[in-house]
């Protein structure tokens, strides 16, 4: 069973692009090299997302893979180099993902492939007992800042929503801090001030919480936008 990738729908921060326009994408420098990346972000993320928009997950039983239905970047209008680069990322994600000990997280258009959840370092009803402070300079609220920090963003949000749940189709969350979650203020607040806007689109009655099979994470999606079963959780009476 194959499913379209659907990320770019769920944030209006990741515009979908058209790659067919007039603009050849390239950088130049070894892509291995994070500070290669740090320069040219804006490039690398425009290229990714034409790429993206091919790609398409297979799920068969409890195992998920990456595939696409594109075989060269010149397709594409990007250079050859970034699209093995990206495609070497997938295919490493693949290997992961076989041995049963990985998740998929999809944040802000940006695909991440982590260990799965240790049960020891979520104990029920205690604090969250991972010893690292995470931490992101810049303002979350330009996209470049948060893509080029996605994973650190992803970690955080995790220890967040732990304390958040879901009544009368808003999103509330119990009384926590930013200190005692290990995270930077900035992280906290940006998390918090995301719910609550997402609360105003859910006020309007437009609006409804689904959760996404993928990775059980929740998303506020237009009510006229197609949800299938298959990929998203049923709400309830469905």
């Amino acid at each position: 069973m194959i499913f379209p990738f659907i990320g770019l729908e769920l944030y209006g921060q990741v515009a979908k692009e058209n790659y067919q326009d007039s603009i050849f994408l390239d950088l130049r420098g070894d892509l291995r090299d994070p500070e290669v990346l740090g320069r040219d972000w804006e490039v690398y993320i425009r290229a990714y997302r034409r790429v993206q928009q091919h790609m398409r997950f297979q799920i068969e039983g409890q195992a998920i893979r990456f595939v696409w239905d594109v075989k060269s970047g010149s397709e594409l209008k990007v250079s050859e180099q970034i699209f093995n680069h990206i495609v070497r990322l997938w295919e490493k994600y693949n290997r992961r993902l076989a041995t049963g000990r990985y998740d998929i997280l999809l944040e802000l258009g940006i695909f991440i492939v982590q260990p799965k959840k240790n049960p020891q370092l979520y104990p029920v009803g205690g604090k969250y007992q991972d010893s690292t402070f995470l931490f992101i300079n810049g303002n979350l609220n330009i996209p470049t800042v948060a893509a080029a920090n996605a994973y650190t963003f992803v970690k955080a949000q995790e220890r967040v929503e732990r304390y958040l749940y879901i009544r009368n189709n808003r999103y509330e969350w119990k009384d926590i801090s930013a200190p005692e979650l290990r995270i930077s203020d900035n992280i906290f607040d940006y998390i918090v001030d995301m719910r609550e806007r997402e609360n105003d689109r859910l006020a309007t009655g437009k609006y409804v919480i689904r959760r996404l099979r993928l990775n059980g994470r929740y998303y506020t999606l237009r009510k006229d936008y197609y949800c299938s079963n298959e990929e998203w959780y049923p709400l309830e009476g469905e």
